[in-house]
């Protein structure tokens, strides 16, 4: 007899495989909004002191 959820069955693998790519999909995007936001405030930053430096 076949146990359901067993480790070798191809469909438990296949659900975990889709799980983790999505959860690290997830965490790539996370990353990479976070890095975009920081380098955005770092960018306006520098503008704003250049435009006061410059006034």
């Amino acid at each position: 007899a076949t146990v359901l959820n067993s480790p070798d069955d191809p469909s438990f693998t296949n659900v975990i495989a889709t799980r983790l790519s999505t959860e690290i999909g997830f965490l790539m995007i996370k990353c990479f909004l976070s890095v975009a936001l920081t380098c955005h405030k770092c960018v306006e930053m520098s503008s704003y002191k250049k435009n006061r430096n410059w006034l």
